[in-house]
């Protein structure tokens, strides 16, 4: 960026370590060899491409159908029938672009018609077919 400073912050949960890189020497790296830079411009163009698709997704479908989406892709992603949740609900609820309380209303349905069990972070899905139904609508095809 031209004013040299990155809009975000990080907080980390536990002790790790990070890498400063400074703008110019990446410039200089990135005009001695092309294929750093090929490689840095398919990954931005990758990321831009997944937010893209994040803020479509955000606006073209609803709470139920973002949530549904967003268990079964954890499912996929951690082969296993009890998922565990990475985030805090707050923070879930931030993600999936909607209010606390409407997160928790969801889930209390979900729980009362018997298709998920929750406790503390660990999701069970009972009917996963009903998930699947809801979740494709809010699904890109490409």
């Amino acid at each position: 960026m031209p004013h040299n400073r990155y809009p975000m912050s990080l907080r980390a949960k536990t002790d790790g370590e990070a890498l400063l890189l400074d703008k110019r020497d990446i410039l200089r790296l990135c005009h001695a060899c092309p294929q750093i830079m090929e490689k840095l411009l398919m990954r931005f163009s990758s990321k831009l491409y997944e937010n893209i698709n994040h803020i479509d997704w955000l606006t073209s479908s609803s709470a139920e159908q973002r949530l549904a989406a967003y268990i079964l892709d954890l499912k996929h992603k951690q082969l296993t029938s009890n998922i565990i949740l990475p985030l805090s609900r707050g923070q879930l609820a931030a993600k999936l672009g909607i209010r606390y309380e409407t997160l928790s209303r969801l889930v209390s349905g979900w729980r009362q018609k018997g298709f998920i069990d929750i406790e503390k972070d660990t999701v069970h899905i009972h009917n996963e077919n009903y998930l699947t139904q809801l979740s494709i609508s809010a699904q890109r095809p490409f």
